[in-house]
């Protein structure tokens, strides 16, 4: 068919060149004499084997860099390091918890204490009506 597209390649890895010839639509022309069919340029084994130069390149600038950073979190070093491997500062991020923890358990008993005080009675129930009209909307 005239819309047929024909490339040189081998035959394998090593062999012989040959004429490859890839069927056009089987709705088109038939190819008559002097009639000339498209060509396309396969990728050649040297593109490939360029393209994986720089990928296997890439791949150990990218393995030397990530063993670097592995190295520094064991040492302790940086951000991680030290969330990893400090235990100095896993404790004091243990401690900090429980001191909120602790701090939010003494404002709820202000806060419930002073919603007992008969200065703010009055205030804080007028706000749990509004907010019990809000919600009821």
């Amino acid at each position: 068919k005239t819309d047929a597209k024909a490339t040189i390649g081998s035959d394998g890895l090593m062999g012989n060149k040959i004429l490859e010839v890839i069927p056009g639509n089987s709705g088109g022309r038939q190819v008559q004499n002097n009639d000339y069919l498209q060509t396309y340029t396969p990728t050649s084994i040297d593109d490939i084997l360029s393209k994986l130069k720089v990928t296997t390149g890439n791949s150990a600038n990218i393995s030397s860099d990530l063993s670097v950073i592995v190295s520094n979190i064991r040492q302790g070093k940086g951000t991680i390091g030290k969330l990893v491997m400090d235990t100095a500062f896993a404790e004091n991020i243990s401690t900090a918890v429980v001191n909120i923890k602790q701090g939010a358990g003494g404002f709820k008993k202000n806060m419930d204490a002073a919603s007992h005080n008969f200065l703010l009675r009055g205030y804080l129930k007028k706000k749990e009506k509004q907010n019990k009209e809000k919600n009821s909307q």
